[in-house]
């Protein structure tokens, strides 16, 4: 996780203060990290992906719990 963060925050961004830098970066983990990446817990899909699956399991269709990024 601390290389991606890396190479998709931090080394993109000029920050002015370690207050914007902390904002920034746990914006980009709630917003983006948690609900795109893969996560082992899940078998390896995203928290999307897994949703999606569970509710086409069920019969259903996936819910869009997410509101941001389409």
């Amino acid at each position: 996780m601390m290389r991606t963060i890396k190479e998709e925050v931090i080394w993109i961004n000029e920050f002015t203060s370690l207050e914007e830098a902390q904002e920034v970066i746990g914006q980009w983990i709630e917003e983006d990290y948690n609900q795109f990446y893969p996560h082992s817990k899940l078998g390896y899909k995203s928290p999307r992906e897994f949703e999606k699956q569970y509710y086409e399991l069920q019969g259903g269709r996936a819910l869009n719990l997410y509101t941001f990024g389409g």
